[in-house]
C-alpha cells in the first residue's frame, strides 16, 4: 500500500486491487450503523459493489477529481474505514471531506485522526484552503468527529443533502489550514 499520511496509529493510502476483499466485510459489518447516513451502504451490498467502487476510486485519483483513502491500522494493517476528499472546486481551492468507520473500529479515535491527516494532505499536497464536512444534523457521531478534528460549525443549510430520494438539512462544518495548528 502507498501511504500518503500516517500518525503512527493509522495510515491513509489510496485503494489498490486487493482492497475490495477488505472493504466488503467492513461494509457488511457496518450496515446497521452506516446505512442511515450513506445510501451506498445497504443490506444488499455485494462484493461487486466493492470492486466497482475501488475501480472508480482509482479513476478519480488518476483524473485528480477525488481522493478516496483507506484508513488502515498501523499495528496490523487492517482496514478500518475510509476518508475522502471530493466535490473539488479548484478555482476556490475547496472541497468536501467525508468519512466512515467500520463498526468494530468505532470509538477508538481513528475517524478524528483520519480527518486531520486527510485535511493536512488536502492543504499541503492538493493546495486546497478550505474543506467542508456536511452531515445530517441527527448524525451525532459524524458531528462529534468533525468537532474533535477542529472543524467549525458554520450553519445548518436547508435542503443540502438528498438521500433515499428525500431532501434533508445539513450541518456544514469547515476546516482551514489554521484549524490544524497545535493548540
Amino acid at each position: 500500500m502507498l501511504v500518503i499520511a500516517s500518525d503512527g496509529v493509522i495510515a491513509l493510502g489510496p485503494f489498490g486491487e486487493a482492497d475490495p476483499e477488505a472493504v466488503y466485510p467492513a461494509v457488511r459489518e457496518s450496515i446497521a450503523e452506516v446505512s442511515r447516513w450513506l445510501p451506498w451502504c445497504h443490506p444488499g451490498y455485494g462484493i461487486e459493489e466493492s470492486r466497482a467502487w475501488i475501480a472508480e476510486c482509482a479513476r478519480n485519483w488518476e483524473s485528480r477529481s477525488a481522493y478516496q483513502l483507506g484508513i488502515f491500522t498501523v499495528a496490523d494493517g487492517s482496514f478500518a474505514g475510509s476518508v475522502g476528499i471530493n466535490h473539488l472546486v479548484r478555482t476556490n481551492r475547496m472541497g468536501n471531506l467525508g468519512y466512515w468507520l467500520r463498526t468494530s473500529q468505532a470509538g477508538r479515535g481513528f475517524a478524528t485522526r483520519a480527518v486531520r491527516l486527510a485535511a493536512r494532505y488536502a492543504f499541503d499536497e492538493l493546495d486546497l484552503s478550505r474543506l467542508e464536512i456536511v452531515a445530517i444534523p441527527a448524525n451525532i457521531a459524524s458531528r462529534r468527529v468533525a468537532e474533535k478534528a477542529g472543524a467549525h460549525l458554520e450553519c445548518v443549510a436547508r435542503n443540502r443533502i438528498v438521500m433515499h430520494g428525500q431532501t434533508y438539512p445539513a450541518v456544514v462544518y469547515s476546516l482551514v489550514p489554521d484549524d490544524l495548528k497545535p493548540q
